[in-house]
């Protein structure tokens, strides 16, 4: 295994492309552990191939370093690793956050506030070298697009994609609200990092897909997922995902968005439609749910209406049994009754026409 020292300093790119830094390698690996670095985040320290920056999983055995030293942090604790549920609290805005997201939030802020505060005491001294800047390529474009999380994935394809001929987003808001139904399924897909993820694993990207393209087999996947995975580094984005399903060409989308007043207004617009976009799939789904219980309404009370007749039914045929058993009783009464009668008649009539036999 490569061996990496405590006296290297590093820096990485965050999701807004700030390079932040330097971090000892064992910093480095705990900011990977709650995601704040991620597999594809580019990295660079003075020693590295070529000087030149890389992502995290093209630096040789620094994945293996990371999971090395949060296999240790585990055992230090007193720890077992074990897959659980991500624990969900709110976010400030609005929407659930996991516990998760939540550390890998911490982690980022702390990073940048190092980041400043270590850059503040270099300032000024000599033979520090600074980090180069990083590459123009349009694939270090896109993996840097794929770091940022769906949100923003999302609003970046819908302003780069407005005006232009090959969706033309200003004319079909059906695909804007298309666009966010993906952005939605894609969050509930990332169990670890819900909303704050930016990209799938194999497993969640198989399930991502056969969800919103059709069901295929694990053969015809790992061939979608081939045709998807466009920066090749084993795992979807929301970015990849929209490319290979609009059959778009990345490189136009990773320069379509530039900073200046018309973009901005681009995205600002952008932003309005997809949240016009997710208020109207918010109340088709709460019609749904309104329709839904209202149908579950209507259906228990058919079952009640069914049961209360079935009882109904039951009671007047007993009704109607025990009436016929009257009737049957009252019969052999009144049959009883005239034999009776007649018993008494006969007697009478025995008595009146009896006489005492004469003495011998």
């Amino acid at each position: 295994m490569t061996s990496f020292t405590s006296d290297q300093e590093w820096y990485y790119l965050n999701d807004e492309a700030e390079n932040l830094g330097p971090f000892n390698v064992t910093e480095l690996a705990g900011f990977h552990e709650s995601g704040a670095v991620k597999d594809t985040t580019f990295v660079w320290h003075e020693d590295i191939k070529d000087e030149a920056w890389a992502s995290a999983n093209e630096v040789e055995g620094l994945l293996a370093f990371f999971k090395k030293t949060a296999k240790k942090t585990d055992t230090a604790k007193g720890e077992t690793k074990t897959e659980t549920k991500p624990q969900i609290k709110p976010g400030s805005h609005g929407r659930r956050k996991s516990v998760v997201a939540m550390q890998m939030e911490d982690d980022k802020n702390e990073a940048k506030q190092k980041s400043i505060e270590r850059r503040a005491s270099m300032f000024g001294k000599k033979n520090v070298k600074a980090p180069p800047a990083v590459g123009e390529d349009d694939l270090t474009k896109l993996k840097l697009l794929s770091q940022k999380n769906y949100l923003d994935q999302a609003q970046w394809f819908l302003n780069a994609y407005w005006a232009a001929k090959e969706i033309n987003f200003a004319t079909h808001p059906e695909e804007c609200e298309r666009v966010w139904k993906y952005y939605q399924s894609i969050i509930t897909m990332d169990k670890k990092l819900l909303a704050d993820g930016n990209e799938l694993d194999e497993f969640e990207a198989h399930i991502f897909l056969e969800k919103n393209i059709t069901a295929i087999t694990v053969k015809k996947m790992r061939e979608v997922l081939r045709d998807v995975d466009v920066d090749f580094n084993q795992k979807v984005s929301l970015t990849e995902f929209l490319i290979y399903h609009y059959k778009i060409d990345y490189h136009h989308l990773v320069n379509a968005v530039v900073n200046d007043e018309e973009s901005e207004r681009l995205i600002k617009l952008a932003q309005e439609k997809l949240a016009a976009a997710q208020l109207a799939l918010q109340e088709a789904q709460n019609a749904a749910k309104e329709a839904a219980a209202a149908a579950a309404a209507a259906a228990s009370a058919a079952r009640l209406a069914k049961e209360e007749a079935k009882l109904a039914a039951v009671a007047e045929v007993e009704a109607k049994f025990r009436a016929d058993e009257s009737k049957k009783a009252a019969d052999a009464l009144a049959v009883a009754e005239q034999d009776a009668k007649d018993a008494l008649a006969l007697l009478d009539a025995e008595q009146k026409n009896w006489t005492m036999p004469k003495q011998p």
